[in-house]
């Protein structure tokens, strides 16, 4: 047991204000930190302030040389899907038009969707189209089969027996051979 002379009333009224200015030192303590970092951080603020105008003066000239040139990015996809699609328009007199291929692929989907489609001239006399899509379901995959073997698009159709396992959401990849082009 302590024994004090002070009273008990005063004791705690001293103890009390002890708590109060620890606290308040600890606030300070706290401050001080906070003010100190500030301080710490502030030259690398305005070194990244300085580098992020030096970009953006690097950045004007080539902003304007693009400008300047009257191209952009989409431009020039369109220029080159253009070229794209005079080539897949003009076919070699006597060969399979490649147009007319996919427009009788894009007619037999029916409620399939169709992602990709490549065609490609193995042979003088072979053509083999590869499309990719998905299939709500088995009956629709094996109709855009027949469609494609009876719409003269291909004799030979394979689609893996893999992709009749699923019974919804099929997605496939059929290769199309036809070997009558003339």
């Amino acid at each position: 047991m302590r024994h004090t002379l002070i009273p008990i009333t005063l004791r705690k009224s001293l103890r009390h204000e002890y708590r109060i200015r620890a606290f308040i030192v600890f606030l300070f303590m706290i401050s001080t930190a906070f003010i100190i970092g500030a301080v710490l951080l502030l030259p690398s603020f305005i070194h990244a302030a300085l580098d992020k105008s030096a970009a953006y003066a690097e950045l004007a000239p080539l902003k304007a040389a693009a400008e300047k040139s009257g191209k952009s990015n989409s431009k020039s996809d369109l220029l080159k899907k253009a070229n794209i699609i005079k080539i897949l328009a003009s076919s070699p007199k006597g060969k399979t038009e490649y147009s007319s291929i996919v427009k009788g692929i894009l007619d037999a989907r029916g409620k399939s969707t169709i992602t990709s489609i490549s065609v490609a001239r193995t042979s003088p006399t072979t053509v083999v189209t590869t499309i990719v899509g998905m299939s709500p379901n088995r009956e629709e995959l094996l109709a855009l089969k027949n469609k494609l073997i009876l719409g003269k698009l291909g004799n030979k159709v394979d689609v893996p027996v893999s992709l009749l396992a699923k019974s919804k959401n099929i997605s496939f990849s059929l290769s199309v051979t036809n070997d009558q082009t003339p």
